[in-house]
């Protein structure tokens, strides 16, 4: 019986130790206000804690306000990389949205609350703040 608790914390402890450890700064991102049909960017940074090479294999955002340039990439032991997320819409409201990083090798998907927000230029679309207009 101690033989087998024995073999059993050595498997446990191999599997600790090759595990990957990643982490995310910061682990929100919120815009500035900004004027509807404009631009604005701002970064992160994913750092790969481990000893292990890291595979990003993709950055899903649910909603099609926010983007990222880079969806797939690698970040090397010990080492961080900075993604850029994009802002941009056509409506005058805050929007809120989860952003996934999908990885192979450590935790699986991270997530990243974003928000931001956009405004009408002038006092007359001042009313209309926060009210969504679908499209079509």
């Amino acid at each position: 019986m101690k033989l087998i608790i024995v073999i059993l914390s050595i498997v446990i402890l191999s599997f600790s130790s090759n595990a990957q450890s990643i982490s995310l700064s910061p682990s929100s991102l919120q815009f500035d206000t900004l004027l509807v049909n404009t631009r604005d960017s701002l970064s992160f940074r994913i750092r790969n804690n481990g000893s292990d090479t890291l595979q990003v294999t993709d950055i899903n955002t649910n909603k099609a306000v926010f983007s990222a340039r880079d969806t797939s990439f690698v970040v090397l032991p010990h080492d961080s990389v900075r993604v850029w997320l994009y802002f941009q819409t056509d409506q005058n409201v805050t929007w809120n949205d989860v952003v996934l990083i999908e990885n192979s090798g450590a935790r699986g998907t991270l997530p990243l609350r974003v928000t931001g927000t956009a405004t009408f230029s002038g006092a007359l679309y001042a009313t209309t703040q926060g009210l969504f207009v679908p499209d079509g």
